[in-house]
């Protein structure tokens, strides 16, 4: 059990702990008693690794896939690291949850044996563990209810007799609060739940979760907050506050075993008279019984929508991706499909000659575009959202959630194999099947040292690396940004699957980077809490090691209050970025502040940074930014800031026309600060909860909303910069889904006003193709327009010179058209001097697909004067 108080931090443990509890419990494994069964099982058990090969490192997909192929030692094997894994998750929900010891063990085995025979129709084994947590929840209910009908019923069997009491450390209030508290983890959205379950229920670190559900450690951070703050809420009121954490659960290895044969055993024979068997014939009883009400009411449903709707609604639900969760059969010779909402990314790897490359390690990787809420300072990096090995012939499918460039911004594979260096290709987001041959490198292993600033070797320094790329045609040469390739969140321990790899330095300081294409640049960040945090890029060339000097850490602290009454701010995000000598930024990251209104964060060596608070959304205050010169010398600076008061905005985002409510939109507010406050014109940023609803706290002038919604089809609205933040025309313009005019006034200070409502316009993609003289399509081909905008964290977008989309195989898409209105829209070929210019409108693919024909042109040169000449 967990706290859920309102300033309660997260209590997962350090990876090194965590690390020493799994050497301690394999160590205590060890010492079980090798007698006759036990040496049996030895025997068995080795039998199954020669047979079947090792279950260690393999995911649960994996493992149910071997138990579900073979029902022999390896698939008992196999469902034993699966009990072992999640076993103590299990365990502690059922004792939680039930008044005897003994009961809890026979639903803890329940609990598998109803996997075992379900273990082909999990529908994503790769969150298991919110799956068993829902079945433990409810075969823990199933028990109770059998044991309450068991006391109700005559005694007529000896057998009956034992009366479970409740432990000395349980009671029906705790019981009762416990059941209440999973009830409510197991209705949170998967998003939700599934980094709970892990971190919470199952002991996981914070990295460890992340590395589980290939996303950042940021995002499973950000979204524990949320989900404790969901559930805070659906609790008040009904259990205490705060409730003490559970004492770590153990499951005797024999268990386990006993747990993996009865599991083998109920698979194929499901009748046996076991207690455990009893509970889990009626666990699947009642899926069975919640399968075919759920079939019903979709027939009734559907009769009632052909009777009062008419045919046209019939065919739009059958066109809808909600369909019956059964799979469609489907002829032997008939390609796999992939499940709703996801699919298949093909493709092949080969090496520097075209060849195939055999068990090549490949990974999809994508951005979403304006992920995170309005008060993150993150940028959007890549997450890894699929992997696989390929074949023999270089081939792979990866299986992946649907993206679409309505919502993703990159999205591309990496492959890597030993012997070579890593390799990429970008893919296309909106194809029905993305595919792409990625080519490997040559490989150059890099070699360095680093050195303190004694210029003695540091030992023990993790390296991540978070980007590679190559320098395009003509770029510029400069710094880690001069680069185009895969970039990933730096996480030190946890890098992506495809991807080089850099071991910590050993005691002479020595790093070896294994994986590095020649040529290629490689982006790396050393962060080690004895040293100051460092970025720096290398080369893959054949040169002798590089040395790096390393300087003393460094890092500013402080405390965040509100500037009118002084209390501390919990849950503020505190953004700091480097302020460069020639002009650029870098941002370094963002830190939570603790129930105090603390903070502390490691800083990257420089002379001018950039520190920005955000209060936490909901807050009446204001962001604060303040330029801080770092004092020479030192190597800790404090920085206090206290967040001024605002006027309270609420209101709703919806769609036009349909009202409905459009969750994870990002809203901030435009305005003229005259001078009154340190935020620079904007106000503090939100983003919409699953009402459409908003609150945050703007600055009292006037000035405007600007909403971007959650993907990029809705209608793009224009304003120039002048009129958001002076009230006068003109200006840079800056783009959004909606802007609505407050009038605001320094008098309305620490006032709430009436809630705000605004309409989105929803719009359909306008889809093409390019394509040659010739009519063959073209390749390579990128696309400029005011319509095709950079993605940004804040609530507006820009259109810059150097942004451009790309028509992935001789097809494009653009969004944000409005139906009245025609938007110029470049498409150039560099390679061919080939290109066209068309005016596109939300009605041009009103026919069909657009077709655009290159032409051949030439270069000029022009030059820009102002109003004076």
């Amino acid at each position: 059990m967990f706290g859920i108080g309102r300033d309660s931090g997260i209590r997962c443990r350090e990876p090194g702990q965590y690390l020493l509890t799994k050497v301690k419990t394999a160590r205590d494994r060890g010492t079980t008693n090798m007698g006759g069964r036990a040496a049996g099982s030895l025997t068995r058990q080795l039998g199954a690794l020669f047979d079947g090969g090792t279950s260690a490192g393999l995911s649960d997909r994996q493992l149910l896939e071997r138990f579900a192929r073979r029902r022999d030692a390896v698939g008992e094997a196999a469902f034993a690291a699966i009990v072992a894994r999640h076993g103590p998750m299990v365990m502690s929900v059922c004792r939680r949850n039930l008044p005897d010891a003994h009961l809890a063990e026979d639903a803890f085995q329940a609990v598998f044996l109803v996997l075992a025979r379900r273990a082909r129709e999990v529908r994503n084994p790769e969150a298991l563990e919110g799956w068993l947590h829902g079945v433990a929840l409810r075969t823990s209910r199933c028990a109770r209810n059998r044991l309450a009908r068991r006391r109700t019923e005559p005694i007529d069997d000896p057998a009956r007799l034992r009366d479970p009491s409740p432990t000395a450390d349980e009671s029906a209030s705790r019981r009762e609060q416990a059941e209440t508290l999973h009830t409510a983890i197991d209705g949170l959205p998967p998003a939700f739940r599934m980094p709970v379950v892990l971190c919470y229920l199952e002991g996981l670190t914070i990295h460890e979760a992340a590395a589980r559900l290939e996303c950042s450690h940021g995002t499973i951070r950000s979204r524990i907050a949320r989900a404790r703050e969901k559930l805070r809420r659906a609790l008040t009121g009904r259990i205490p506050t705060m409730i003490a954490a559970p004492q770590a659960v153990t499951i005797p290895s024999a268990l386990v075993q006993t747990t993996a044969r009865a599991a083998l055993r109920f698979a194929s024979d499901p009748t046996t008279a076991a207690p455990a068997a009893a509970i889990a014939r009626e666990i699947l009883r009642m899926l069975i019984v919640q399968r075919l009400r759920s079939a019903c009411l979709a027939v009734l449903m559907l009769g009632g929508v052909a009777v009062g709707l008419g045919p046209r609604v019939l065919e739009a639900l059958a066109d809808s991706p909600a369909q019956s969760s059964r799979p469609i059969p489907r002829q032997p010779d008939e390609p796999p499909r992939p499940a709703p909402g996801r699919m298949f990314v093909i493709g092949r790897v080969v090496d520097p000659d075209g060849k195939p490359v055999p068990r090549a390690r490949v990974m999809v990787y994508a951005s979403l575009k304006w992920a995170g809420r309005g008060d993150r300072l993150a940028p959007m990096w890549p997450s890894p959202i699929g992997k696989a090995i390929g074949d023999a012939s270089g081939r792979f499918r990866i299986e992946a959630p649907r993206v679409s460039s309505a919502r993703h911004y990159d999205f591309g594979a990496v492959a890597v194999a030993p012997g070579f260096g890593a390799g990429w290709a970008s893919l296309d987001p909106d194809a029905k099947e993305p595919g792409a041959e990625i080519r490997l490198r040559a490989e150059q292993t890099i070699r360095g040292r680093l050195l303190d600033a004694q210029n003695r070797p540091a030992a023990g320094v993790p390296i991540a690396i978070d980007r590679m790329g190559v320098v395009p045609p003509g770029g510029p040469d400069q710094n880690i940004e001069d680069f185009v390739g895969p970039y990933f969140l730096p996480e030190v321990g946890h890098e992506p699957m495809a991807w080089p790899r850099c071991s910590p330095t050993d005691a002479d300081g020595r790093f070896t980077i294994q994986g590095a294409g020649r040529g290629v640049r490689l982006g790396l960040v050393i962060d080690d809490p004895r040293f100051a945090r460092m970025r720096l890029v290398v080369e893959a060339r054949p040169e002798a090691e590089q040395a790096i000097v390393l300087k003393p850490a460094r890092s500013i602290l402080g405390r965040v209050t509100d500037a009118e009454t002084g209390r501390p701010i919990p849950r503020a995000v505190v953004g700091i970025n480097i302020q460069r000598e020639n002009g650029s930024s870098a941002w370094i990251s963002d830190w939570d502040t603790d129930a105090e209104g603390r903070y502390r964060a490691g800083l990257e060596p420089g002379d001018l940074y950039l520190v920005t608070v955000f209060p936490p959304e909901g807050e009446p205050t204001l962001f604060v930014q303040k330029r801080v010169v770092w004092p020479k010398g030192a190597l800790e600076h404090r920085v206090d800031v206290e967040l001024p008061r605002g006027v309270l905005v609420r209101g709703r985002v919806v769609e036009e026309s349909s009202g409905r409510p459009i969750a994870g939109a990002r809203i901030s507010y435009l305005s003229n600060p005259n001078g009154d406050t340190q935020t620079g014109g904007w106000s503090s940023r939100a983003s919409t909860d699953a009402d459409g609803s908003f609150a945050f706290a703007a600055i009292p002038a006037a000035g405007y909303l600007s909403v971007l919604g959650p993907g990029e089809d809705y209608v793009l609205r224009e304003l120039g910069q002048s009129a958001a933040h002076t009230g006068q025309p003109g200006g840079r313009r800056i783009y959004a889904h909606a802007f609505r005019k407050l009038d605001l006034k320094p008098d309305d200070r620490g006032r709430e006003v009436a809630e705000v409502r605004i309409e989105l316009h929803p719009c359909s993609p306008v889809k093409g193709r390019v394509v040659g003289p010739d009519g063959k399509p073209a390749k390579d081909v990128t696309l400029s327009s005011r319509a095709v905008l950079q993605p940004s964290w804040v609530s507006f977008l820009f259109w810059t010179g150097f942004y451009r989309a790309t028509a992935h195989d001789g097809h494009f898409t653009i969004h944000g058209l409005a139906d009245d209105a025609e938007v110029p829209v470049d498409f150039l070929d560099t390679v061919r001097d080939l290109g066209a210019t068309v005016r596109l409108s939300g009605k041009s693919a009103a026919d069909g697909p657009v077709t655009v024909r290159l032409e051949p042109c030439g270069s000029a040169l022009a030059r820009l004067v102002d109003a004076d000449g």
